[in-house]
């Protein structure tokens, strides 16, 4: 179940991508006032494409760029340079525009385990911990049609996983790997953005509130201390 006061829902593109632009901007502002810097964690996929469009064009003032570190949730095994790397996107649409942006990728070109060990201790050296586990400002997550969120999808041995913070994961449906942060990475931010459009999805979040059973990936993100704010486009 999910606090309501933590839902907006959009039915109108414009008004979506102002607020959730809006939302990630106070939440960094909120971030480098307090300590004088922000980490963010970002994820792919279509749906953050027009909010970076409208940050890059209406909002790149509101922000002192320079004091923001900028990681990712989940890649593909693709080098920075193809369609599908989800570092190469975040860059094209908005981190290529943002000056003195700092940005610590995760290596799609190198062998998934590889990648994600080393991305393991880019978070132990750079990012500030809280009960002994990196503490990201703000990690913005979508969810698929099939209630996955980062690269934790139905029934993986991720859901399970404890140790590790980040992993190398065989998705079958994708045939393909991934390399993913964890659940207890993910569960341990400040605050978090869960942002999605689309029928199907928004059919999988009216379930996830009446149902108690976890059946989806996404219901084992947990309230914790973190600050939840679900951003859905509904038309």
């Amino acid at each position: 179940m999910i606090e309501e006061g933590a839902i907006s829902k959009f039915k109108y593109e414009e008004k979506f991508k102002k607020r959730v632009a809006k939302l990630f901007i106070l939440i960094i502002n909120d971030a480098i006032e307090k300590k004088g810097e922000a980490y963010v964690a970002l994820s792919g996929g279509s749906t953050p494409v027009p909010v970076f469009r409208f940050i890059r064009e209406k909002c790149l003032e509101k922000v002192d760029w320079e004091k923001v570190c900028f990681f990712w949730v989940d890649e593909r095994p693709v080098p920075p340079e193809s369609e599908e790397s989800n570092y190469g996107n975040a860059c094209e649409k908005l981190l290529n525009y943002l000056p003195g942006v700092k940005r610590y990728r995760m290596k799609g070109e190198y062998s998934p385990e590889q990648a994600a060990k080393e991305y393991e201790q880019y978070l132990k050296k750079v990012v500030p911990s809280k009960d002994g586990l990196p503490c990201f400002d703000l990690i913005w997550l979508g969810m698929g049609s099939d209630g996955h969120t980062a690269s934790i999808f139905p029934n993986s041995e991720m859901i399970n996983e404890k140790k590790d913070w980040v992993k190398s994961v065989w998705v079958e449906k994708l045939n393909s790997y991934r390399i993913t942060l964890t659940l207890p990475i993910i569960n341990n931010a400040k605050n978090r953005m869960i942002v999605m459009k689309g029928k199907e999805k928004l059919e999988v979040f009216n379930e996830i509130q009446k149902i108690k059973e976890k059946k989806y990936p996404i219901q084992f993100i947990q309230p914790s201390t973190a600050k939840d704010y679900w951003m859905i486009g509904v038309n």
